[in-house]
């Protein structure tokens, strides 16, 4: 008889433990061995003036242009998060 919430007996299971473990293994030695600096900030906020301020809410405004730039930031850095995590990053 197969026994799905048996850990011994269900290879599905095993093998995403298996997954989860050489993951996590590896973002671990990421953090240990050094991470780049991950973010330095939006270059349209340096000064908080009105200016600066006009020209970040345009920005936003703009139909997908913060998603591109989020992916590509995220393309041309080392780092352990998928592009989702990294576009939730960018939004704080």
């Amino acid at each position: 008889m197969f026994v799905c919430n048996v850990f011994n007996q269900n290879g599905a299971i095993i093998v995403l433990y298996m997954f989860f473990c050489i993951y996590f293994g590896l973002s671990a030695a990421q953090i240990k061995y050094g991470m780049p600096e991950i973010r330095k900030g939006s270059f349209m906020m340096d000064r908080f003036d009105p200016i600066s301020g006009y020209t970040f809410r345009g920005f936003l405004a703009i139909p997908f242009i913060f998603e591109l730039r989020s992916i590509i930031d995220w393309t041309f850095t080392s780092t352990a998060l998928d592009v989702f995590q990294w576009i939730k990053l960018a939004q704080i």
